[in-house]
């Protein structure tokens, strides 16, 4: 079933060998507590270069403190380190660890590590300083990190604390080929100074200011590179219950160095987010609120649209000109899987534009029967009960700087589309009759989304709303009706006047439907849907009619897993040019005339930890080929 070729090079193993230990010194109090405790360790870690991790192990920052690449080929590894920590009863304890590593021939590293720390409950301070010194093939390096920290807490004065913090580190690292300083070093120093109050208080709040410099490489040189100083803010209240509310705010100024010397250019940041969760009146309404406002620099971006396997993408092209050449007007999202032969890839720019953004995040649930949940209903009360909703609201803007201080306004729509980089707005809800029963219910849906998004050749524009509506019955144990109505529109308005591609679409559709269920093993459902699409005049007036039929079933078993089929049957009529973006919109990748679609799909789990797929769609649409895809998936459940 396998290939005999290289057998010995398909294994591959990892070992870990830990010893430690704790001995107490001195006398104990009358809490049993020592006066010391000692206590060491030692780890040995060996990694061959064959041997690849289900999951990562090392800590996130393992390669950067060692200054090794994580994409190097894969090297045989020696990692050992020997630690013994001196406590002296709660109040402070001393740290020393030394560290080797060795990675293939090359790599030898070492690292030193001592820290302090001391707490008596009024006065906290500590110290910590790290030195790695490695060398490889190409490189030597030194990397150097000190920090130290005093804090004092007033107990008298409800608990918070003021206290200071220093941090710096220095990674230099030579070339040894040339004895010069990698353009790759840096150094950095933080000092910062914060107020704070006690963590047990419901009302809590945060106050940091910090100052910093960084240092980069100029002329076989550490050069300073920029300076900053940051006011940081953080509340939280909580003192009200089933509340919640908290507020980050940060400030920066930022002074670089320009490629003039002795000019340095200022640019500030703001960024700041207010969040609040309730839950009023028993959950009679359950509101969350999220509010992020900043301003700062950004990439200018481009995407490139890349070929892929069959049914690995998400994009499809259509060569609506026929010149045989890809524009990015010309690439839509793929509706079935052998279409889907692109993937977007976002190519970011060596330029950047200052922004301000804002995002803003809002759901409200309402919940009628929340009110009344111990008490005797009255009529009303029943009536009222069978009824709950659903809101959410959705906003999102990235404007140019240009813009002023309307960009932090979620609400301000009136900007110029010159400023505009990227703007969506959503908000729907959903109105739910008689939700928790499971013989009859009703729903309304109404939702409307729109986004302007600035791409390569100019700003675009997408707008969609829909009114859905849903009857429910179950009339007979096991039968369920279903009848779905919508009235919706759809409209894309292109920067490109001559593409082709603007489009208004109202649209008309209405679908009932019969579930019959067995069980928990097998259901099968029947529908039959008519839809009526129409193109404004101003557009070109299209129109499209729709009559599709449709059968689904599943039945699931413990044995053999779950077996899925569907088929679609769709009657089309659309008189019109339908190499067009518009038709592509108006007929979903299908063509006029007869058009059938297939399903079918079988899960089943193999023993405890796997869980084996295979997937088989197709489709014929009209007088063209019809189109088979498949698919077979292995699936690890860890």
């Amino acid at each position: 079933m396998f290939s005999g070729r290289d057998k010995d090079q398909h294994w591959g193993g990892a070992g870990k060998f830990k010893y430690s230990e704790m001995r107490l010194l001195g006398k104990q109090d009358s809490n049993r507590i020592p006066r010391f405790t000692w206590i060491n360790t030692l780890n040995y870690e060996f990694v061959q270069n064959r041997y690849k991790a289900i999951a990562p192990y090392r800590d996130v920052e393992f390669a950067r403190d060692w200054n090794v690449d994580r994409n190097e080929t894969p090297q045989n590894e020696h990692l050992a380190d020997f630690a013994t920590t001196l406590k002296y009863k709660k109040s402070s304890s001393l740290r020393y660890q030394a560290m080797w590593y060795l990675r293939g021939q090359l790599y030898k590293a070492n690292k030193q590590e001592a820290d302090f720390l001391f707490d008596n409950g009024i006065f906290k301070a500590g110290a910590r300083a790290s030195l790695m010194q490695s060398t490889g093939g190409l490189y030597k390096s030194t990397y150097w990190r000190p920090a130290v920290f005093i804090e004092k807490k007033f107990a008298k004065l409800g608990g918070f604390s003021i206290g200071s913090r220093f941090e710096s580190e220095k990674n230099t690292l030579w070339q040894k080929a040339t004895d010069s300083l990698s353009l790759g070093s840096f150094a950095f120093q933080t000092l910062g100074f914060y107020l704070r109050s006690a963590e047990e208080k419901k009302m809590q709040f945060d106050l940091t200011y910090s100052l910093r410099k960084d240092d980069s490489v100029q002329h076989n040189q550490f050069t300073n590179d920029n300076r900053s100083q940051q006011l940081d803010a953080r509340m939280t209240l909580s003192q009200f219950k089933n509340q919640y509310v908290q507020f980050i705010g940060s400030y920066r100024r930022l002074s670089e160095q320009t490629s003039i010397p002795d000019e340095r250019a200022i640019s500030n940041t703001l960024l700041g987010r207010l969040e609040y969760n309730g839950r009023i009146a028993g959950g009679f309404l359950v509101p969350t609120f999220l509010y992020e406002a900043g301003s700062g620099q950004e990439q200018k971006r481009a995407y490139t649209y890349i070929e892929v396997p069959a049914g690995q993408g998400m994009y499809m092209w259509n060569d609506y000109n026929e010149d045989g050449l890809q524009q990015a007007n010309e690439f839509e999202l793929a509706l079935y899987p052998d279409q889907k032969l692109y993937i977007r890839i976002l190519t970011p720019t060596n330029e950047y534009v200052r922004v301000n953004f804002v995002n803003l995040n809002h759901s409200l649930q309402v919940n009628p029967e929340s009110l009344w949940m111990t008490k005797e209903k009255k009529k009303w009360q029943k009536f009222l009960s069978r009824f709950s909703d659903q809101l959410s609201l959705k906003i999102s803007n990235r404007l140019l700087a240009d813009g002023g201080y309307q960009g932090f306004n979620p609400f301000a729509f009136s900007f110029a589309d010159s400023n505009i980089i990227a703007n969506s707005s959503g908000i729907s809800n959903n109105l739910y009759f008689n939700r928790a029963s499971t013989i009859w219910g009703a729903d309304y849906t109404f939702s409307s989304n729109s986004g302007k998004t600035l791409l390569t050749y100019g700003l675009e524009s997408t707008r969609q709303e829909i009114h859905k509506s849903m009857l429910r019955w179950m009339f007979a144990r096991g039968f369920t009706a279903r009848l779905e109505g919508q009235v919706g529109q759809r409209s894309l308005f292109s920067a490109l006047a001559d593409d082709g591609r603007s489009f208004d679409v109202n649209r008309r559709s209405a679908r009932p439907s019969l579930t019959w269920l067995l069980a928990t093993t097998f259901r099968i459902t029947g529908s039959y849907q008519w839809e009526r699409r129409q193109n404004s005049l101003q557009w070109g007036g299209e129109g499209v009619r729709i009559h599709s039929a449709e059968i689904e079933a599943r039945y699931s078993s413990r044995l053999w897993g779950s077996l899925q089929a569907r088929g679609i049957y769709s009657q089309i009529h659309y008189p019109y040019e339908t190499h067009t973006p518009k038709a592509f919109v108006l007929l979903d990748a299908l063509q006029p005339g007869s058009n059938w679609i297939g399903y079918l799909n079988w899960e089943r789990r193999i023993g405890k930890g796997m869980e084996i797929s295979l997937e088989y769609e197709g489709r014929k649409a009209a007088q063209t080929k019809a189109v088979h895809s498949g698919r077979m998936s292995i699936r690890a459940i860890l």
